[in-house]
């Protein structure tokens, strides 16, 4: 996956924690405690986990195993982290960006999604 190779150098300057691939392997590229350059503002990154979800203009939503290991590393997260599901929030949240919206088109998707099923 040649997008790897650019989240994984630090002269591109944008990273992420987690890619969540189309077949569900979980790519970790940088550590937890480490800042990734994930989200478009340092104290954000500074402060979260920035994770990944492989998707395209041609090739929209969660292939099924994807959202499989995208709902185990979510729990793993939130359970390691004690962190509240109203602190997973998208990348459009934080920058004026689409993103995800080839997964979630709109906040209310990824809401629901979240409610469905990370709300357990």
């Amino acid at each position: 996956m040649p997008s790897l190779a650019r989240l994984k150098d630090p002269n591109q300057q944008v990273s992420a924690h987690y890619v969540v691939d189309r077949n569900g392997d979980i790519y970790q590229l940088v550590d937890d405690s480490s800042t990734a350059w994930h989200s478009g503002d340092k104290t954000v990154n500074q402060q979260s986990i920035g994770i990944e979800v492989v998707a395209w203009s041609t090739v929209k939503g969660l292939a099924a195993p994807q959202e499989a290991s995208l709902v185990a590393l979510a729990e793993f997260i939130l359970g390691a982290y004690t962190v509240s599901l109203t602190n997973v929030i998208p990348h459009r949240s934080i920058v004026a960006t689409a993103c995800p919206g080839w997964v979630w088109p709109t906040d209310a998707d990824l809401e629901t999604w979240k409610n469905a099923k990370l709300a357990n």
